[in-house]
């Protein structure tokens, strides 16, 4: 970049305008294409796009017979097909000793209990901890009998 020191402003037109306005080659015009015609080609080349488009459509989907080639309905899937958790555990848990109707009636009964009231829950209890005194019930042992239980049940019950 040239630069000049200028004392004064109005020496710009001779020292930096003029030397360059003689100087300067004019650039060379590129030829003028007809305008006219490229947009006529434009427009139509547009257009025969468009139709082919709308024709490819029609032919596909107004057919009697609508068949999707492979290429555009073929998949391909890296990640596992998406089950509940326990599907795969419980999937072939049927067999001849297990059946779907002693499991239907054994569901039964648990729902049965889980309903239960306070008094059936309490009642439960205690015939649970009464059994479970000892592990061998043949042998003649002391246990607790079961008014003895549900009094020290209460007494726990009360105190906390």
């Amino acid at each position: 970049m040239r630069l000049w020191n200028l004392t004064q402003f109005s020496e710009v037109e001779d020292q930096v305008v003029l030397p360059f306005k003689y100087s300067a080659k004019p650039r060379a015009l590129r030829p003028q294409r007809n305008k006219k015609l490229l947009f006529s080609v434009t427009v139509a080349v547009c257009a025969a796009a468009f139709a082919a488009a709308l024709t490819i459509y029609s032919i596909r989907g107004n057919s009697n017979d609508v068949t999707i080639p492979s290429a555009e309905v073929a998949y391909a899937q890296s990640a596992p097909e998406v089950k509940p958790p326990l599907d795969s555990l419980f999937e072939n848990r049927f067999d001849d000793q297990w059946s779907e109707a002693v499991e239907r009636e054994l569901l039964g009964i648990v729902s049965q209990k889980l309903s239960a009231g306070p008094e059936e829950l309490a009642k439960s209890a205690l015939d649970s901890i009464f059994s479970n005194q000892q592990e061998d019930l043949s042998a003649d042992v002391n246990r607790l009998d079961r008014d003895t239980i549900a009094r020290i049940s209460r007494s726990r019950k009360s105190a906390s």
